[in-house]
């Protein structure tokens, strides 16, 4: 994984090579995965959604055929309304929702395949049955660039083809640990187990990695606290602080809920089209870890298009960004 300078700069390249380009689409609607290749003949189905405010209105949810050699452009044009640019090259509005980008605004169309910001454009990546395709209209910039979401679970963990989705615990969690790998193993993955997150090298892993993890020991595994502490750039929505867990809103701002936390799921990822993301599952106490099974093994919905999420004391679950709505 590219340093934080590093990275951040070759987003900001990238984005203005596509902006320069005419290829926009590519964020505003781009994602290489490891396991993206041409659809096979076989008939399938994908899953498409549309949101606005990261995950927090839905205005389309289904479930739509692919066939052979369908794209995301495809895909998206049968099934709910579009405008477009530049020869059909630019997403201008999905669903009456029009990009502000073109009047000096910064409220923009997004998407997602598998849980992963693309890097290619709508129309170059073609389908496989079984992805996950999001649409999410939000504002963008330094303070919210995501590039990893937790919205597609078990993606991209169970499409791992080529790669291993690796299992990191502390030894109090590695029960709960296995537990969701087991759930993983059942949805496809090939799961790899490690322990001890504080020797854990995520630079040395191909493949997205999920780390069970003890607040008390969070705050004292360094790579750890450098990725929360540059929430900005990894796409964190959590802070932890002095061992507590806070939420926090769209700009960054740490939100004081009704209730502690007990438990943070968030996907952290530096550069579009991450290939391996971290997932953080930070647990407090034994009621954390058995919200964690709540989250993903028993209730996993509860993550669907969310961009990460914490559950309270009460068991209640706050999609993230944190909003009033929650």
């Amino acid at each position: 994984m590219l340093g934080r300078t590093a990275s951040k700069a070759v987003i900001w390249a990238l984005i203005a090579v596509m902006v320069s380009g005419g290829v926009l689409i590519g964020i505003r609607g781009c994602v290489f995965m490891p396991w993206n290749s041409a659809s096979e003949d076989a008939p399938g189905k994908a899953e498409l959604a549309v949101t606005r405010e990261f995950g927090s209105e839905t205005l389309a949810d289904m479930n739509v055929p692919v066939n052979s050699g369908d794209t995301v452009m495809d895909i998206l044009m049968k099934s709910v309304r579009v405008e477009t640019s530049y020869g059909g090259g630019f997403i201008t509005s999905i669903e009456g929702l029009k990009s502000t980008m073109d009047t000096g605004g910064s409220d923009d169309w997004f998407y997602y395949v598998n849980g992963t910001l693309c890097d290619v454009g709508a129309r170059e990546y073609t389908v496989k049955p079984g992805d996950h395709i999001w649409w999410d209209y939000h504002r963008w910039g330094n303070n919210n660039f995501v590039c990893s979401t937790t919205g597609a679970y078990p993606q991209p963990f169970a499409g791992t083809a080529n790669s291993a989705a690796n299992i990191v615990y502390s030894s109090s969690l590695e029960s709960i640990a296995r537990q969701v790998g087991q759930y993983l193993r059942d949805s496809g993955a090939r799961v790899v187990y490690r322990e001890n997150p504080a020797l854990f090298d995520r630079g040395s892993v191909d493949g997205p990695s999920m780390v069970f993890v003890s607040t008390e020991e969070a705050s004292t595994t360094g790579w750890i606290v450098d990725m929360l502490a540059s929430g900005q750039e990894y796409g964190s929505f959590i802070t932890l602080e002095n061992g507590t867990l806070h939420a926090l809103d769209q700009t960054g701002k740490t939100v004081l809920l009704d209730e502690d936390i007990s438990v943070a799921v968030q996907s952290l990822g530096s550069s579009i089209g991450e290939k391996s993301p971290v997932w953080l599952v930070l647990c407090n106490g034994d009621e954390g870890a058995k919200q964690a099974g709540r989250l993903l093994v028993t209730n996993p919905l509860k993550l669907k298009q969310s961009f990460g999420a914490v559950a309270g004391t009460s068991g209640h679950v706050y999609k993230l960004p944190f909003r009033e709505a929650n």
